[in-house]
């Protein structure tokens, strides 16, 4: 998560969604100028002049801010003012995709075995959808229930709205810097539609309800 006291702009976290990559991308103005390096993982950083960036890496610690925290969280550490008056965005992506994307993420072993079948991901896949694995982080972006942010940059018109967020906040728009990071392993012969069968479309749906209802979100 970002807050830029330079540039009056708040960002949160979601999972799947480039938002690594898109974080990077702006949390340059989080920094003094000039002082900025690119660094994957990062140690929680809070400058009181420039900004905020929270804690990136697989052990936040004590961090007080820190990778994909809830929208309410961060509310309650932040000055009422700044919350108030920053522009704050997100990124969000097709629930249906996002949940495949989501499993060959964490299931990194289907990767590694070569006798794996098309059949055999995609049970296994409707397996993983059946157990529960699959996470709604609605949190990043909803406080009570209400959409708690300004603007959503959409996984699916990534660039064009990085661009729209650029413009809003007044800074350049530099499409050679924004990072590929944690590209997915993926098998792309699988259309999205044949992963589901009519039960794990039934749980997605259910699961992410607000999403597909606001954001006009459907399985094609």
């Amino acid at each position: 998560m970002l807050v830029s006291y330079k540039k009056n702009f708040i960002f949160t976290k979601t999972v799947k969604t480039a938002g690594t990559s898109v974080e990077v991308f702006f949390e340059k103005y989080c920094f003094p100028d000039g002082e900025w390096e690119f660094s994957h993982a990062r140690d929680e950083y809070i400058n009181e002049t420039t900004g905020i960036v929270g804690y990136r890496g697989s052990n936040r610690g004590d961090a007080t801010f820190y990778n994909h925290m809830t929208a309410a969280k961060l509310m309650k550490k932040l000055p009422l003012n700044v919350w108030n008056k920053y522009f704050k965005f997100t990124v969000v992506r097709n629930p249906f995709d996002k949940v495949v994307s989501a499993f060959f993420h964490f299931e990194k072993s289907i990767n590694s075995q070569n006798n794996q079948t098309r059949e055999d991901i995609i049970l296994r896949f409707r397996e993983w959808v059946r157990n529960g694995r699959a996470k709604n982080d609605s949190s990043a972006y909803l406080v009570d229930g209400k959409v708690a942010l300004d603007y959503f940059i959409r996984y699916e018109n990534l660039k064009v709205d990085i661009e729209y967020v650029c413009n809003k906040i007044g800074v350049e728009f530099d499409l050679k810097s924004l990072p590929t990071l944690k590209s997915e392993h993926r098998d792309r012969s699988i259309s999205l539609k044949d992963m589901y069968d009519e039960e794990t479309e039934s749980i997605v749906n259910k699961l992410y309800e607000f999403e597909i209802e606001y954001f006009k979100y459907e399985l094609t």
